[in-house]
């Protein structure tokens, strides 16, 4: 079941002042990076510092990963230099934050088709190893012998709210026989503390997973699995499917699974409503064909399209999603006809009813324009940031969300707010001035909401001695409008 509410992502050090332009976080000069195609840039929500996990070629060129990150000055490494020296071009990788050990990196990497896979979690200034992949059967190789499958998400990986990770993988342990030399079906496996084993059952998939995307719910911590499954009859023509883990068994929530040509699939869930979107850009009928870009939302209880109103044309399968965090609209970054010159970007949201042009399009504050994006994200003041890469150099750049027109919002000296103690270890205090009813929520860092009232008084007082110590947000809606502000329990 899919519930609403509400994730918020602080990012501590941004100021809350409007920026009419992009610009850059920390040197406008970036950092070395080879192959920033398989970088990821994340948001630590505890400290509101951004990450960027990607291969670094500045000690030998395409052999080394590293972390970066930024303390509000520049960008530093997080832990060793240097994680790993024997990746290749064709590898893969990830990261995600544990909620339970202050939200510290945990990465996931595989070096090439036939490397090893690794998982390690950053101790202080070292990484890590959680010890114990080999026992399982990873596969990335491709089974489209004519055109191999350079997927980022042919692994799913993420950390759950227990701060347990998870890998969604091809299993070479479960091939189906008589169908030539597939990738293998899907399974999950989870590391509990102490060893890696099986999450549900093993072998989950009823035909070969292609390429798997793995996600927890930012709303309702629920786990959903999304790949591909080649037909006996063609292996150009793939079904999708939708699982979901429910308690140990997975099962599918897309019932039947939805027919759908393609050649790359990827997943997000909107830290809003909870609903799951999938998206798939492939061939129309076999390789060589026209190429297709199709989004779908699940709700919990049917698939809707979402890619029928407005252009989302594509020249090839580099895309990225984000959601606004305030009104949980869906932007994508696309390459597309129209994106021919520096000094633009394709980024469109979805509105409701179609997807329209955003601001966010025009690059032309930036003195260099490259428009190479790897991926983005925003924060909880709505501004959006992306992560560039180009010519072995990585680049973070930054605009202000609410210059879209449907995103106002009023401030804290417009109703006279204030919030005390901050930080709060018994109570806090929030005191206001309005004539309008306003809505106020506490949401921890997990996206959970722990306090919710609406109210028209101008003083609230709430109980924290029951709350964990961390980083939370208070989150004011009035009219339509919306303000969020830190508060840290002690």
């Amino acid at each position: 079941m899919i519930r609403s509410t509400l994730i918020i992502c602080t990012l501590i050090f941004c100021s809350s002042s409007l920026h009419s332009q992009w610009e850059f976080v920390g040197n406008p000069d970036g950092f070395s990076a080879y192959n920033l195609i398989r970088g990821k840039l994340k948001i630590q929500s505890n400290t509101g510092i951004p990450h960027v996990f990607y291969q670094n070629s500045t000690i030998n060129l395409a052999s080394e990963i590293s972390m970066q990150r930024f303390n509000g000055t520049e960008w530093e490494y997080a832990g060793d230099q240097v994680i790993d020296n024997l990746m290749t071009f064709n590898d893969h990788l990830d990261f995600a934050f544990d909620p339970t050990n202050a939200n510290i990196p945990i990465i996931y990497f595989h070096n090439g088709e036939v490397g090893p896979s690794s998982v390690a979690k950053l101790n202080g200034n070292t990484w890590e190893p959680l010890l114990g992949l080999s026992n399982f059967s990873f596969n990335l190789g491709s089974y489209l012998p004519t055109e191999p499958i350079n997927d980022p998400n042919t692994f799913g990986f993420d950390v759950g709210p227990t701060g347990n990770p998870v890998i969604g993988f091809s299993d070479f342990d479960c091939i189906n026989e008589g169908f030539g030399n597939p990738p293998g079906n899907m399974s999950v496996i989870t590391h509990d503390g102490e060893e890696w084993q099986y999450l549900g059952q093993s072998c989950l998939s009823p035909r070969s997973a292609g390429s798997v995307d793995l996600e927890y719910s930012p709303v309702t911590n629920e786990l959903f699995g999304y790949h591909k499954g080649g037909l006996e009859e063609s292996k150009f023509d793939q079904f999708r499917i939708l699982t979901e883990l429910n308690g140990s068994q997975w099962d599918d929530a897309t019932s039947p699974a939805f027919d759908l040509p393609n050649v790359v699939g990827r997943m997000s869930i909107n830290p809003v409503t909870g609903n799951v979107f999938m998206y798939d850009w492939g061939y129309s009928n076999g390789i060589g064909s026209e190429r297709q870009f199709k989004v779908y939302e699940w709700d919990g209880d049917q698939l809707n399209s979402l890619h029928e109103n407005g252009d989302l044309s594509m020249e090839n399968s580099n895309w990225l999603t984000a959601f606004h965090p305030i009104t949980g609209e869906m932007y994508i970054l696309f390459n597309g006809p129209s994106l021919s010159e520096d000094g633009a970007l394709n980024i469109k949201k979805y509105d409701g009813t179609g997807w329209v042009e955003t601001p966010f399009s025009d690059i032309s504050g930036l003195q260099d324009q490259s428009i190479d994006f790897v991926d983005m994200c925003f924060d909880t003041n709505g501004d959006l940031y992306i992560l560039r890469g180009r010519d072995a150099i990585a680049k973070v750049i930054k605009r202000d969300g609410n210059i879209t027109d449907n995103v106002s919002q009023f401030t804290a000296e417009s109703i006279e707010l204030q919030i005390y103690p901050n930080p709060a270890s018994r109570e806090v205090n929030i005191n206001f001035n309005t004539k309008s009813d306003v809505e106020i929520s506490l949401i921890n860092a997990l996206g959970q909401t722990v306090f919710n009232t609406k109210l028209q008084a101008p003083q609230l007082k709430i109980n924290t001695e029951s709350l964990s110590r961390g980083l939370y947000s208070l989150r004011f809606e009035m009219d339509g409008q919306f303000l969020v502000e830190n508060l840290v329990v002690e």
